[in-house]
């Protein structure tokens, strides 16, 4: 029996009622969709494609809510996930947001995602923390970050962010990523940054970016980044070589 169809008609079930419930006059002022596709190229002939899709939808000044839809595709098969949680805001510049998730790869195997982050944003300034983790059949892993941004000379915005990550097997990764923006103009913004990384020897990458307004609430960004992270090969680490596609179309109704 082939499930797939059936899951797809679901899923898009869903979407529809969301679309519907949210679009009615008392709530519907408060709409937002963020799109993305991640691309990881590497020089061995591996690959990772990752598509979100996060709708937001606010009911009260102080209360959302987030829905957000995936797939990740690879040469070991796909996998897709579904998740639905709330965003409370304390005040306007303080928020919490939390996501759990559900999915199931490409052999039927289901899995489970949680998200939470806390976060403070003033006009010059964000501070964010928080932690990600999943639970597969014979394996976890758990993510806790915390990362900041700056907005100084009043055209330059520096951002940095701290991953650490530990899994069923007790291995321990770290991992850093700096970047620096510099607003030409409200609508154009061009980016560059790094990423580190350990897993028993350094890894890094090197980023460039660019964001376009295309119009109010509609955002555009686009990041290249050469790779050379660590990954597991055979058990052993190695260095993965390849570049990075991301694009992320942000539109707020």
């Amino acid at each position: 029996m082939n499930r797939q169809p059936a899951k797809k008609a679901f899923v898009q079930i869903l979407v529809f009622v969301l679309f519907m419930l949210c679009g009615n006059n008392s709530f519907g002022e408060g709409l937002r969709n963020i799109a993305s596709v991640t691309a990881d190229n590497f020089f061995n002939g591996d690959y990772t494609i990752e598509t979100v899709d996060v709708f937001l939808a606010r009911f009260a000044p102080f209360f959302s809510m987030q829905f957000r839809l995936s797939r990740t595709d690879s040469p070991a098969g796909f996998s897709h996930t579904i998740g639905l949680g709330p965003i409370i805001n304390f005040t306007p510049g303080f928020y919490l947001d939390t996501r759990y998730s559900t999915g199931f790869d490409s052999s039927w195997t289901i899995f489970h995602e949680a998200e939470i982050n806390l976060t403070s944003e003033t006009d010059t300034s964000v501070l964010s923390c928080g932690a990600r983790g999943a639970i597969y059949p014979k394996t976890w892993f758990f993510i806790p970050t915390v990362s900041g941004e700056l907005i100084i000379l009043e055209h330059l915005g520096l951002f940095g962010k701290i991953f650490m990550s530990i899994d069923n097997a007790n291995e321990i990764a770290e991992s850093f990523w700096g970047e620096a923006g510099w607003s030409f103009t409200p609508e154009f913004k061009l980016r560059a940054g790094f990423t580190l990384s350990y897993l028993e020897r350094l890894g890094y990458s090197v980023l460039c970016g660019v964001d376009l307004r295309l119009a109010e609430g509609f955002l555009i960004k686009y990041t290249f980044s050469f790779l050379a992270n660590t990954i597991r090969e055979n058990n052993n680490p190695a260095d993965g070589y390849g570049i990075e596609n991301v694009l992320i179309c942000d539109i707020q109704f």
